[in-house]
């Protein structure tokens, strides 16, 4: 991203814009998954791109990156938060927003992670933690259920290496 552009998204986010601050920590959370070892087949246009149309691929998770070794697809859905709320982590606050993401996993037969900032600011957040949709049951997390979850900063900085090593990380017994 280009550092005038990111300068621009910061502003813009310290000021609420939901859009930047989604930027912003989709753009962190895609160096986790390095080009080195994963490429992205797509990810998903933003509805403030063209206001007044609603895309229907935003109903996808935000990334479909591919392994390059094994050649497996799969869904990465990004969400920061600033604080917990209620305890609680929000992934989002729609039910049925979270069977949108069970029915695309269903049909394309990916994975699919939810990777989740939480603090500080979307292109530097205190917290990183990566779950499996598949062992998500709502829409809000406690913040003992995720806590396991976390990426250690070393991990943030160097990122995963492999489809395998994201789902032996995501399904730790808690």
């Amino acid at each position: 991203m280009p550092e005038d552009y990111k300068a621009l998204l910061i502003r813009k986010a310290e000021t609420g814009d939901t859009y930047a601050t989604g930027t912003l920590f989709e753009q962190y959370s895609s160096e986790i998954f390095p080009e080195k070892y994963f490429s992205i087949i797509r990810y998903t246009p933003r509805r403030e791109d063209i206001p007044n149309r609603k895309c229907e691929e935003t109903k996808y998770p935000d990334f479909l990156f591919r392994d390059k070794k094994t050649k497996e697809p799969f869904w990465i859905e990004c969400k920061f938060r600033s604080q917990l709320f209620s305890g609680k982590y929000v992934i989002t606050p729609y039910q049925n927003r979270l069977e949108q993401y069970r029915e695309c996993r269903i049909n394309t037969n990916y994975k699919t992670f939810f990777i989740m900032g939480l603090g500080n600011q979307p292109y530097d957040p205190e917290h990183i933690y990566l779950t499996d949709l598949d062992n998500t049951q709502y829409c809000k997390m406690g913040k003992k259920y995720i806590e396991p979850f976390e990426l250690e900063t070393w991990k943030r900085k160097l990122g995963f290496t492999s489809l395998n090593e994201i789902i032996s990380f995501s399904n730790k017994i808690v």
